[in-house]
C-alpha cells in the first residue's frame, strides 16, 4: 500500500550579465588560461548563463587543480551535480555530489541532494540513511559555504517522511512529517500529507486480524 504524499521544494534563481562573461574572457586571454579563481568564476558566469555544457569543463577542470579554495570546491561540487542534472546525466550528478567528501566533512545540503537520487531510484533505504545524515550534520559549523536553511531543518524530515511512506511505515511517515511541520507549521502541502498519514496509521492500527 502506498499514500500519495507531496513533497515541498524550493529552488532560488540568479541572473548576471553576458557583460561579465566577456570580461572574464578577456582576462583569460590576457592570462594565457583559466585557472583558480578566474576559473572558478568563469564556470559560475557559464552556470549562472544557463550553459551548462561549459560550466560543467570549467568545474571539472577546477576539481582538478592540486590546489584551491576549500568552499570554492565545494560550490563547484554542488553546481556540477546541479549542471549533469539539467544535461540529464544522473549518474554524473550522483559522483559530483560525492566527490564533496574530498574537500570536507559531509554537508547537509549535499546529504539531501545524495539521498534525492536514491530516492528518485526508488532506493527508499539508502535514501532514510543519507537523510538521516543530513539530520546529523545540519548543526555543524559549514564555513564560509552557506547551506540553505531547509536542508538543516525541515526538508530532511519532509523526504523521510515520503520514502517511509513508500516503504508503508506509516508511523515513521507521520513522525517526520511533524517534525517538518514543527518548522513550517502552515505550509499547505505537509498540513494535507499529515491528514493522509494519519488516515493510514489509523487503518493499519485498527485493522482487524485475519485469522
Amino acid at each position: 500500500m502506498t499514500a500519495d504524499i507531496a513533497v515541498t521544494h524550493r529552488r532560488e534563481a540568479s541572473n548576471h550579465s553576458a557583460r561579465n562573461v566577456r570580461i572574464l574572457r578577456k582576462w583569460i586571454a590576457a592570462e594565457g588560461a583559466a585557472q583558480g579563481r578566474l576559473l572558478f568564476y568563469y564556470a559560475g558566469e557559464c552556470y549562472d548563463r544557463k550553459r551548462y555544457g561549459a560550466a560543467v569543463q570549467g568545474y571539472e577542470k577546477l576539481l582538478q587543480e592540486p590546489q584551491g579554495y576549500r568552499e570554492d570546491r565545494l560550490i563547484a561540487c554542488a553546481r556540477l551535480a546541479e549542471c549533469y542534472e539539467r544535461l540529464g546525466k544522473p549518474s554524473y550528478k550522483l559522483r559530483a555530489l560525492l566527490q564533496s567528501f574530498q574537500f570536507d566533512l559531509p554537508h547537509a545540503d549535499f546529504c539531501c541532494a545524495i539521498a534525492s537520487c536514491f530516492q528518485e531510484r526508488g532506493e527508499h533505504m539508502t535514501a532514510i540513511y543519507w537523510y538521516m545524515q543530513a539530520l546529523d550534520v545540519g548543526t555543524r559549523d559549514p564555513g564560509f559555504r552557506p547551506v540553505p536553511a531547509a536542508c538543516r531543518s525541515w526538508l530532511p524530515h519532509a523526504r523521510l517522511s515520503l520514502s517511509y511512506a513508500q516503504l508503508g511505515h506509516w508511523e515513521q511517515a507521520l513522525k517526520h512529517n511533524v517534525q517538518a511541520l514543527a518548522y513550517m507549521p502552515t505550509d499547505a502541502g505537509l498540513l494535507s500529507n499529515r491528514e493522509k498519514l494519519e488516515t493510514m496509521v489509523r487503518q493499519t492500527t485498527f485493522e482487524p486480524r485475519q485469522d
